[in-house]
């Protein structure tokens, strides 16, 4: 089923850079919400080649991504909360002394959120990796310099080198 997927990303990137000129990526995010929420962590994974179960320690899962090639970004990693309906995702954070050097790039904003923090501590960054909703197009984004071939954009986050944060508004807001 995972095959499937690749095969549709892999299908739909050629499609996507031959009419629009738009690099396409395979991805997913690996969730984990724990009901104590002191071990909970969403980790992006780009350019994912084979399943990566939820189902394990962040730091496996962490290694999972670096062993297939591909890229990892923290997601979110230092939202707290204090309301019950939302959850907090501080593992990664908490633990970065550990798991710094398997995080790839943490981020530095989402949706109409700037996380300082992240580039304080001189951390690779990205922004907006928490599209779930038309709207939410209208957010941070992230310019890199870097030509429009995987390879290329990974490593260029990796070096965390010339890139820009850019806080795109609705042309209605």
């Amino acid at each position: 089923m995972f095959g499937d997927y690749l095969a549709d990303i892999d299908r739909e990137a050629t499609r996507a850079l031959r009419k629009y000129g738009l690099l396409v990526v395979p991805g997913v995010e690996v969730t984990q919400n724990h009901i104590r929420g002191k071990k909970n962590s969403h980790i992006i994974a780009l350019g994912v080649t084979d399943w990566i179960s939820a189902d394990q320690r962040a730091d496996a899962v962490l290694r999972e991504i670096r062993r297939q090639g591909a890229l990892s970004i923290a997601c979110h990693p230092h939202h707290r909360t204090t309301r019950r309906i939302e959850i907090s995702t501080c593992y990664l954070w908490d633990h970065r002394e550990d798991l710094a050097g398997l995080v790839d790039v943490w981020e530095a904003a989402n949706r109409d959120d700037l996380f300082s923090v992240t580039s304080l501590k001189h951390y690779p960054y990205v922004a907006n990796s928490d599209f779930h909703k038309p709207r939410h197009l209208y957010s941070w984004k992230t310019l890199l310099r870097a030509e429009k071939t995987w390879p290329a954009v990974r490593a260029a986050l990796r070096r965390n080198v010339d890139v820009g944060l850019l806080l795109y508004r609705s042309p209605n807001a």
